[in-house]
């Protein structure tokens, strides 16, 4: 950097740059020199989408059409049975997306209505092992849940916001990765 800043100096003294010019090739060259944002040690746990968002609902039926009829949205994948708790319900999960996918909308039956039960993040190359050693590692309490073939991961954030971890392609569908769902 000093053989940068005595050529340009070498140059105003010269008559070559103007002062302007010199203020301005020393600030690009401090600024290139100093670390950036892009430049920060990479994150634990690199999340690359919001995936889905489980709502509970009054009656599933109801606002699965309401949905369908409204947004467009497809049924890509449904998880559970009547009576089966999942996810603070009482039974089936009907996973409604917006598009191609595999990010959804999760509708399940539950109290308090309207309330949100959980937000997925999708990993990128997710491996349930190595992402709850990262999380254990930086004191974040986990755990992982099996459904099906699927292993997912579930903690709360400092608000005791529930959140889920899944691989980015996870359609709530099967498979190891479920990420194996409906194409109608």
């Amino acid at each position: 950097m000093h053989s940068a800043i005595d050529h340009l100096v070498h140059r105003f003294q010269s008559g070559q740059l103007s002062r302007r010019e010199v203020v301005t090739a020393l600030a690009a060259l401090f600024a290139a020199s100093t670390p950036s944002a892009a430049q920060s040690p990479a994150p634990p746990v690199a999340a690359r989408t919001l995936n889905h968002v489980s709502i509970s609902v009054a009656d599933i039926k109801r606002s699965v059409e309401f949905y369908r009829s409204l947004f467009g949205m497809r049924v890509i994948s449904e998880q559970g049975t009547g009576g089966n708790a999942i996810a603070g319900g009482e039974g089936s999960v009907v996973n409604l997306a917006p598009g191609a996918g595999p990010e959804f909308l999760g509708i399940y039956q539950g109290k308090p209505v309207g309330d949100i039960g959980h937000f997925c993040l999708g990993v990128q190359n997710f491996d349930a092992d190595r992402v709850l050693a990262a999380l254990q590692a930086r004191g974040v309490k986990a755990a992982i849940r099996t459904r099906g073939q699927s292993r997912e991961i579930f903690l709360t954030d400092p608000d005791n916001v529930s959140v889920q971890l899944t691989d980015a392609t996870y359609c709530g569908g099967s498979g190891p990765l479920g990420n194996q769902c409906n194409s109608a």
